[in-house]
């Protein structure tokens, strides 16, 4: 444990000497260009810092991801509350949201589970974000989501929709848990089956006597 939390933090002061140099080859180019008054060179370099600004901030905000699973792949559950037909349709519309969202940062998204409305939309949608700090990016969208709009189906009447989302980390230790949830699920069904056997021996044979 305690070696993998030094090569966690070996890996950030790497990625840190990455962003120094950087930051330097990008004073350099600035000062080339403006002793050259190369124009081209410029808006090649507004280009560059444009990316090196998006990747700083987010290394700054992955550093402040200190929690014991924020950099772990994730699972999102959103389900559809009271709004019915609108609920579906919203759950929906921030399901494609996540996704999206997910692709442009450069996580592997994937659909687990959908379950269709029985007008428009989903119920419920699953999806499975992969790559290193997605739970730490996605556990504050955990809650509540709330939406309203001038309903598209039925009466054209303002329609409050409500979904909720839950995000919870893919480690070995929530998986373990999900595993023995299961297992004991299925001890109870087994228990329940012959149970339930034991009662029709029973009454059979009382039955036949």
């Amino acid at each position: 444990m305690v070696q993998k939390r030094i090569a966690a933090l070996e890996a950030r002061l790497k990625e840190y000497d990455g962003y120094k140099s950087r930051v330097a080859e990008a004073v350099s180019v600035f000062d080339m260009a403006k002793e050259e008054n190369d124009v081209d060179l410029c808006q090649e370099l507004q280009s560059d810092l444009e990316t090196l600004s998006r990747d700083l901030e987010k290394y700054s905000m992955e550093i402040m991801m200190s929690g014991p699973s924020d950099k772990s792949s994730c699972f999102m559950e959103i389900r559809a509350g009271a709004g019915g037909t609108e609920s579906c349709d919203w759950v929906a519309t921030v399901s494609r949201m996540y996704e999206k969202w997910g692709a442009d940062v450069g996580y592997k998204v994937t659909i687990l589970d959908q379950t269709r409305g029985e007008v428009a939309g989903f119920k419920s949608v699953t999806l499975q974000f992969a790559g290193d700090y997605a739970y730490g990016w996605c556990k504050y969208e955990t809650g509540v989501h709330r939406f309203v709009r001038i309903s598209k189906f039925g009466d054209a009447k303002r329609q409050t929709s409500f979904v909720s989302v839950l995000v919870f980390p893919s480690t070995p230790r929530v998986l373990k848990q999900t595993l023995n949830r299961s297992s004991s699920l299925i001890s109870s069904w087994r228990l329940e089956i012959r149970s339930d056997a034991c009662s029709r021996r029973w009454r059979t044979a009382r039955e036949q006597n």
